[in-house]
């Protein structure tokens, strides 16, 4: 077939704002099917790096939303053509969360064998897999190795020769936490019997039943007959409260979503009310939870019957019902009514036990004093962390301190347990000045304005990929400076999507160690001027030191703090803001020319 993009492939298909965007040029340039007509390929080519995790979120999206697919199953085969930047090494590292997600679903051992490995460039082409030295790993090398480098060239046409090393395998912390975690399920086991155990001994030996004394039948005397006493309770187990013994198989109510008939669940009350009738009947109404969802039972009793099971059902407590499923007339909710049986139940809730060999300790803890960011008090979190053997907890709040009194005054057990009292707090800069470093230069001196496009955020780890400047002398623009670095790594997809500067357009632009003397010869001593300038000022400075070795010293004006100075009234101080108040011209944000250009208007 004529190669088309993916959406004028699949012109009805949705996808979300995120994966429309990793699909917008994905080019489909075959689309198979079987002989039986159950499955169909769709192949498909990508300039970036797709994990096999979105491609299988896309195969679901298709076979659900285009009507022949339906009954078929849906595959996505892939290839990528990458830029030069991708080397083998890093296309193995950005692509082992993607070949994990793959091998999961094909051989839980060979998973686990990338996982541990270590991967260490040998050569070009050559890349040797560090594996621990057991049976497992020499057993199944030969098959993962088979299925990496066959990936490599269906997927990427890149020839990869694997080798490995086998490192004598230590005792292993996984294999100490394995050993404490089942001595941990021994224990707990061992103590839920032994509660069960106590709970029978503990139990009064049911009384022999005597039968109930018939009634004689009194001779009607003319007027009303009173209706009989109908008891609530039909069962010889001690602990059904309303109706039958139950033995049906319990369902969670997460499952529950439309008059369904009748049904089994089991839960904890959270809050029980009554109502009474205006015929004298008593409606009983109570909210249950199973942890999956809730729901409210109402019962129709008369009087008599009340005083007898009001008592019994408590807040708190645990009961498995049988009941029907019915939307209630009144508030027009799904609730439970008809029902036949009321038993009281242990608690089934698990407690969480905290399995690891060494326990951690939870520096930035919220309770519920923190504002919108916390649901517990502080009481709760010091007593649960203290019962999972943790030896401390912090303690940190959004900008209060509210929670240190109930923590202080909490009870516990280990008395060697420590409590870190500290806060989350608000520093502002209030010596940050407009102009750091000055000179005593005037208006008239030079002033480069500057931006840069960087692969991310750290002046340490991540890279320049585009300088842009323009030169200011009397107050007009006499030179520019712009060009794309060559950051020797793939850029990021969200940076790309950010700046609109992909692989292709950086993979034969000079690197750094060449830009940048340039860039330092174009600035001279000017004063530097940015937006935001202590980030783009930051990577000219730490790469000045680690590429030549040098201090870079200037003076530096940032025109945002400039703006928040002169334009208080704005209250947002992005670039394209300040611009629009000052009406400079349209421009290309988070391009570094156009954004120089712009921050050179605005100063």
């Amino acid at each position: 077939m004529e190669e088309k993009s993916f959406f004028e492939a699949f012109p009805t298909v949705e996808l979300g704002k995120d994966l429309k965007g990793i699909f917008a040029d994905a080019k489909v340039y075959h689309i198979g099917m079987n002989s039986q007509r159950t499955c169909v390929k769709i192949y498909l080519k990508f300039t970036r790096l797709i994990g096999r995790d979105v491609l299988s979120k896309v195969e679901k999206e298709i076979k659900r939303q285009v009507k022949p697919f339906f009954a078929m199953e849906v595959k996505i085969k892939e290839r990528f053509e990458l830029s030069s930047l991708h080397t083998v090494t890093t296309i193995l590292d950005e692509y082992k969360d993607s070949m994990l997600f793959e091998m999961a679903d094909y051989n839980m051992i060979l998973c686990q064998l990338l996982r541990e490995a270590k991967i260490n460039s040998k050569e070009e082409n050559k890349v040797v897999f560090e594996l621990k030295d057991n049976f497992v790993s020499r057993e199944y090398s030969n098959e993962f190795k088979e299925i990496v480098e066959n990936m490599m060239v269906e997927r990427f046409n890149r020839e990869l020769e694997i080798e490995f090393e086998y490192v004598k395998a230590e005792e292993s912390r996984q294999s100490k936490e394995a050993e404490y975690k089942l001595n941990q399920m021994v224990e707990e086991m061992s103590k839920r019997i032994a509660a069960s155990k106590k709970k029978e001994e503990d139990k009064p030996k049911e009384e022999a039943k005597k039968p109930a004394p018939k009634q004689e039948k009194k001779p009607f005397s003319g007027g009303e007959a009173k209706p009989a006493y109908r008891p609530v309770k039909n069962s010889d187990n001690p602990d059904v409260v309303y109706g039958r013994d139950i033995f049906d198989d319990v369902i969670t109510l997460d499952g529950v979503v439309h008059e369904m008939g009748e049904i089994v669940f089991r839960g904890m009350i959270m809050a029980v009310d009554n109502r009474e009738l205006r015929n004298g009947k008593i409606i009983l109404m109570f909210d249950i939870t199973d942890f999956t969802d809730s729901i409210t039972v109402k019962i129709f009793l008369t009087a008599e019957q009340y005083q007898d099971v009001s008592g019994s059902i408590k807040k708190g407590e645990f009961y498995k019902i049988k009941g029907v499923t019915t939307i209630d007339r009144f508030s027009g909710e799904l609730t439970i009514g008809s029902v036949v049986g009321i038993v009281k139940i242990p608690d089934f809730r698990t407690k969480r036990v905290d399995m690891a060999l060494e326990k951690r300790v939870e520096l930035h803890c919220h309770t519920k004093m923190s504002e919108l960011d916390g649901v517990s008090d502080a009481k709760s979190l010091v007593s649960q962390a203290s019962k999972w053997g943790h030896p401390a907890i912090a303690l940190t709040d959004h900008g209060v301190v509210q929670g240190f009194t109930e923590a202080f005054h909490t009870k516990l057990d280990n008395k060697e347990f420590k409590i870190i009292y500290g806060v989350e707090a608000y520093f502002v800069d209030d010596l940050k000045k407009i102009i750091e470093e000055p000179a005593g230069q005037t208006f008239d001196d030079t002033y480069v304005v500057f931006d840069l496009e960087t692969t991310g955020l750290s002046p340490v780890n991540d890279r320049i990929i585009e300088i842009g400047a323009v030169k200011i002398k009397d107050r007009k623009i006499i030179d520019r400076f712009s060009v794309f670095v060559n950051p020797q790594i793939p850029i990021p997809f969200n940076i790309e999507k950010l700046t609109s500067i992909n692989d292709s357009m950086v993979e034969n632009a000079e690197v750094i160690e060449t830009i940048l003397p340039q860039f330092l010869e174009f600035c001279g001593d000017a004063v530097m001027v940015a937006h935001n300038a202590s980030f783009d000022i930051s990577f000219i400075k730490e790469k000045t030191k680690m590429i030549l070795g040098k201090e870079f010293n200037c003076t530096v004006i940032d025109t945002v703090s400039l703006s928040r100075a002169l334009l208080p009234q704005l209250g947002k101080f992005t670039l394209d803001h300040v611009a629009k108040a000052l009406n400079v011209p349209g421009f290309h944000h988070h391009r570094a020319v156009d954004d120089a250009n712009a921050c050179g208007d605005i100063f």
